[in-house]
């Protein structure tokens, strides 16, 4: 789970993306850009939810 699925690593590049992201869609739709934002925030906000719901499942596991 830590190699596969980093959620600082993939958040990280995340922000990177954004960053080169973000200036050009506001140039080609000033709405875009905005909701861009919002859509970059769910997605960082569902990759934290989904390593905890993992994390919980695989410490089920390792109790049996």
């Amino acid at each position: 789970m830590k190699k596969t699925f980093n959620t600082d690593t993939l958040v990280k590049r995340l922000d990177e993306l954004e960053k080169k992201l973000q200036p050009v869609l506001e140039k080609i739709d000033a709405n875009v850009g905005r909701d861009y934002k919002n859509q970059v925030n769910r997605l960082r906000q569902a990759i934290k939810e989904r390593a905890k719901c993992v994390d919980e499942q695989l410490s089920k596991l390792n109790k049996k």
